[in-house]
């Protein structure tokens, strides 16, 4: 966490745009400062090549009282746009640098990020990668992957046949060791599938409806 210092104007802000400092303006409650981004952004994308950045922005007040800042800021903070651009024309293919295919970085190393990926359907290949290692799903039925969450490794991988798919239910309650991540996905249409309650003890808000789907896609803690 780094500390900013407050400056009292916005023209002295607009001058030392590097540096660690804000403007407050009181009359309006709006806070200003500048954010530079640490690694260069390519094409449209909203990630680095490093990974995905994200900043939490800390501040305290003495007052309580409430300011509609979208009223307030203008007039006073009016600005005609440099320049007129027409609307680009829209891109009717995949775009190939769009989006983010990387994980988010962070500068503490206490904490480690898992890279998850439920492939199906596409090219008839069903799997679950996990730091780009893959276990496939070959035949009719439901894959299970227990990974541990405070290590980031897989240490349970367990296919349930289409005839015996009844028994994820218990497994899901007693076969997963606590601090786990789990994943699920099917292949086929498995009918009578009634694990709907016990995906709640996995976080799902709510038991899910299974009903008349095609493929399950789970991730739980």
């Amino acid at each position: 966490m780094e500390d900013y210092v407050a400056v009292s104007s916005m023209a002295e802000l607009q001058k030392r745009r590097t540096e660690k400092i804000f403007y407050f303006d009181d009359s309006t409650g709006l806070l200003f400062l500048f954010l530079q981004a640490k690694y260069h952004r390519e094409g449209h994308s909203y990630c680095s090549s490093q990974g995905c950045e994200r900043v939490k922005i800390q501040a305290s007040f003495q007052s309580k009282s409430y300011s509609n800042c979208s009223a307030n800021a203008y007039p006073k903070y009016f600005q005609k746009p440099t320049a007129v651009k027409r609307m680009p024309t829209k891109i009717t293919n995949i775009c190939p640098k769009c989006g983010s295919d990387q994980v988010v970085f962070t500068s503490d190393p206490h904490q480690t990020y898992i890279f998850v990926k439920i492939q199906t359907s596409e090219s008839q290949e069903y799997s679950i990668s996990v730091n780009d290692v893959k276990f496939p799903l070959k035949k009719m039925g439901l894959l299970a992957l227990v990974i541990d969450a405070c290590l980031g490794k897989v240490t349970k991988e367990t296919f349930f046949p289409e005839e015996k798919t009844k028994l994820i239910e218990n497994y899901i309650k007693t076969g997963i060791p606590q601090r786990s991540v789990v994943v699920l996905t099917s292949r086929g249409n498995i009918t009578n599938l009634n694990i709907s309650e016990a995906l709640t003890t996995l976080g799902a808000a709510k038991p899910p409806n299974l009903h008349n789907a095609e493929t399950i896609r789970f991730l739980g803690f």
